[in-house]
């Protein structure tokens, strides 16, 4: 009985060998190709490297906006995050230059610490005072900045 499968799936071992060789190892197949698209897109100039484009602060900030407020924020600000459209009033939409350049630092620390309630905005707003230290705020705020940059700039 053991010979008899043995015997029956040595065809099928020779043809996934086959197969492998011939699509893996071939510089035209189709592994290759997703690996030439996959640096095509890392080479492109219209897709900047995230660690080339934003300071060291930013990128922590964006670390800590990603994790707490890209829910309702949105990941580009813009105030379209999954939960934007439950909540009533709509979260602000920081990519809007003049919301960003309006208020100084101190103000977005404020609010990002004190939460809506703290600030006469949205109670739906939560306060961070307990869950990030002023450093992760200030770090939020460096990043929360080019959001209104890359609206000056499109």
């Amino acid at each position: 009985m053991n010979g008899f499968v043995l015997k029956s799936g040595l065809p099928f071992l020779l043809t996934a060998v086959l197969a492998s060789f011939l699509f893996g190892c071939s510089s035209s197949g189709p592994i290759q190709k997703m690996k030439n698209k996959k640096s095509a897109a890392t080479d492109s100039p219209s897709q900047p490297d995230l660690w080339q484009k934003y300071t060291y602060t930013q990128r922590q900030g964006k670390l800590i906006y990603d994790h707490y407020c890209s829910g309702c924020h949105g990941s580009n600000g813009a105030g379209d995050g999954f939960n934007a459209s439950a909540l009533e009033p709509h979260p602000a939409t920081l990519s809007v230059s003049k919301y960003i350049s309006g208020p100084n630092d101190e103000k977005l620390k404020k609010v990002i610490a004190g939460g809506g309630r703290g600030t006469n905005r949205s109670v739906l707003m939560p306060a961070y005072s307990r869950t990030l230290t002023d450093a992760e705020i200030a770090n939020v705020i460096e990043y929360i900045k080019t959001f209104a940059l890359r609206g000056k700039k499109e």
